[in-house]
C-alpha cells in the first residue's frame, strides 16, 4: 500500500497477526506504518492539499509553488508541509511563510529540490508536527483555532436547551426552550 494514502487504509491489526506463532511479515509492518500515518492525519488534521505546479529552486529558499492553491498571506505559517507522492514522499518541512501573490509556501533553509521535490508532487498541509513544543493550544497553527464565545443576556426559559452546528459555519446554533439559563461570558481552558 502507498505511503500516506489516506485515512481509509486504517485497519485493526488482527490477533492472529501478532500472536506467538505468527511470523513478523512485511504486510504486518506495512500496516503498522500505515496506521501510524493515518493517525497522524487524524490527530493533526489536513488543512489543505494540492499539487506543486513547478519545480522548487535548487537552493535553500524552500519555495513550493501551487498556482491553484489560493493561499492567503501568512495562512499556513508554522504548520507542516508533508509530501505524499514523488521522490520526497514522507518528507515534512515547517512552513515559515505563506505568500498569496506568488501562490507559494516557504520552508526557509530547506533545499526542497535536492530532497527530490518536483512539479506534480502532491502535498498535505497539517497542523504543526515538527516545531510544536508546548502542546495543543488551539491557536490555529498547532491545532484547530478555538474562539471563545460570549453571551449577552440571561433569562428564564421553559422547554429544553440544545446546541448544534448543522451548517458548519463556525458558529453554534442554539435552541432554548426550557430551564433556567444564567450565562456570563467565559473562556474555556
Amino acid at each position: 500500500m502507498a505511503i500516506f494514502s489516506g485515512i481509509s487504509v486504517l485497519r485493526a491489526i488482527l490477533d492472529t497477526e501478532t500472536d506467538d506463532d505468527s511470523p513478523l511479515s512485511e504486510e504486518l509492518i506495512s500496516q503498522f506504518r500505515e496506521n501510524i500515518e493515518a493517525i497522524l492525519q487524524l490527530v493533526f488534521g489536513r488543512i489543505a492539499s494540492g499539487t506543486l505546479t513547478s519545480d522548487p529552486p535548487n537552493d535553500t529558499t524552500g519555495w513550493a509553488v501551487d498556482t491553484g492553491a489560493g493561499f492567503t498571506n501568512d495562512e499556513h505559517n508554522g504548520r507542516t508541509l508533508l509530501f505524499t507522492t514523488g521522490n520526497a514522499k514522507g518528507n515534512m518541512y515547517t512552513i515559515d511563510d505563506t505568500e498569496a501573490g506568488n501562490n507559494r509556501v516557504e520552508c526557509a533553509g530547506d533545499n526542497l529540490y535536492s530532497d527530490g521535490v518536483r512539479s506534480g508532487d502532491a502535498y498535505l498541509i497539517l497542523y504543526d508536527l515538527l516545531a510544536n513544543t508546548d502542546g495543543h493550544d488551539h491557536d490555529g497553527t498547532n491545532s484547530k483555532k478555538i474562539t471563545a464565545g460570549s453571551v449577552s443576556s440571561t433569562g428564564t426559559y421553559s422547554g429544553s436547551v440544545s446546541c448544534r452546528n448543522s451548517d458548519n459555519d463556525g458558529t453554534e446554533d442554539f435552541t432554548i426552550s426550557s430551564g433556567l439559563i444564567t450565562a456570563v461570558g467565559s473562556t474555556p481552558d
